[in-house]
């Protein structure tokens, strides 16, 4: 990538995506489109005949702009592709509507008139749940994701299960959990206290910050910038999430509100998804204020609860019976744990708490699908080998122009 566009890696484009988007330029793209923007420096017009294929005049050639979605709503978006913010449209209502953080390739059709969406670069992740309610539908709240801000207050906002659900979500997709305690400024005991808790529960990288008096916050900064990290900030209503985006863009983007005083709950100053680029390199994407959030599963059942909870995990291999399920079995290390004072039994209480949803979430989807096991492994090798096409066609590709 020593040609790309740096302000698109500041962005966080990275050599994943680049493969990514080899793919479905071979698959989708047989006319072989130019992206204006991905070079270094980016194409214009005037010297797009420099690149045009033998015998094509440069009006021929389909140009495309590679551009991050800052903005989803409805049909309507904001694109950046790492110089200006654009407004853009869902041209085919079939398409699948892009979330942010997705990459996207748009046509330009005119000087004053918004950018055309023509197809979305496959995710490298997607931070999913459950929608709210009754329904057994996935909910995609942000793409291409690395890390999580998991954002908790230190006033009565504080709620170590509601972190271990979070986390839980964020580390299924490979995305790498920190978790910020907000309003330090509020006990320094409690802070102490509180922080101690996080750091033995979580086995996670605890930051005690306070958005509000800047405290904390050029550390976040700086962890975001020199690894152009792509972070949202997850966390329920009134712990300052718009107050830390704020403070890390170091400008007044995000409106800011007051909490309840009797029972620190805040009110929804943010009411849709966002993505900002940092100064300096990376993204942060804002969410309004989660008031619930309910796991989502695909594949396996206690593959995202497991990974939340590495201290149970770890006890569970010194259990007598490899299918142990913490219960009343004999020569259970982790209840042996609990009666020990080495873990907590809310810690256990949350773990079987989170494997009975997904149990649950996952017998709904195949209920819904009308698949049995054996079929649903099925569909997962077809598309294995469909992705593995995809890359077949990239390598050849790549081999026809002579660059392995």
């Amino acid at each position: 990538m020593k040609n790309t566009d740096s302000h698109l890696l500041e962005l966080g484009w990275n050599d994943l995506l680049a493969r990514n988007l080899e793919a479905l330029l071979a698959e989708e793209f047989p006319s072989n489109p130019i992206i204006v923007n991905l070079a270094n420096p980016p194409l214009v017009p005037e010297n797009l005949s420099a690149v045009a294929d033998e015998g094509r005049q440069s009006e021929s050639i389909e140009r495309l702009r590679l551009s991050r979605v800052t903005f989803v709503s409805h049909d309507r978006l904001r694109v950046h592709d790492g110089r200006t913010e654009w407004p853009a449209r869902i041209v085919n209502q079939k398409s699948r509507i892009p979330c942010v953080g997705d990459w996207v390739l748009c046509g330009e059709t005119g000087p004053a008139d918004p950018l055309s969406l023509k197809s979305i670069v496959p995710q490298l992740n997607a931070i999913s749940r459950k929608v709210p309610g009754r329904q057994t539908q996935e909910q995609r709240i942000a793409a291409n994701v690395d890390a999580a801000f998991l954002v908790m207050g230190l006033d009565q906002n504080y709620n170590p299960a509601r972190m271990e659900r979070l986390i839980a979500a964020v580390r299924r997709q490979n995305v790498r959990p920190l978790i910020v305690l907000n309003k330090a400024d509020l006990s320094p005991e409690l802070l102490e206290q509180r922080t101690t808790e996080m750091q033995t529960l979580m086995t996670g990288e605890v930051f005690a910050i306070s958005a509000l008096q800047g405290r904390g916050i050029q550390n976040l900064r700086d962890i975001v910038r020199a690894n152009q990290w792509s972070v949202i900030c997850l966390g329920s209503s009134g712990v300052g999430k718009s107050t830390l985006i704020n403070a890390l863009l170091e400008k007044q983007t995000m409106l800011t509100g007051a909490n309840r005083t009797a029972d620190s709950r805040g009110r929804h100053t943010t009411t849709e998804r966002r993505l900002f680029p940092v100064p300096g390199g990376g993204t942060i994407m804002d969410m309004p204020g989660l008031r619930e959030w309910q796991i989502w599963v695909e594949d396996t059942v206690t593959e995202a609860t497991d990974s939340a909870f590495p201290d149970i995990e770890a006890l569970a291999q010194s259990c007598h019976f490899r299918d142990c399920r913490h219960e009343q079995e004999p020569g259970c290390a982790v209840q042996s744990a609990i009666t020990e004072g080495r873990l907590h039994a809310r810690r256990l209480r949350s773990y079987h708490k989170l494997q009975r949803e997904e149990v649950l979430l996952l017998n709904r989807l195949r209920e819904a699908s009308g698949e049995s096991g054996h079929v649903r492994s099925e569909r997962k090798r077809n598309q294995k080998q469909l992705q593995k096409k995809y890359r077949r066609i990239a390598q050849d590709k790549r081999r026809r122009q002579g660059r392995e």
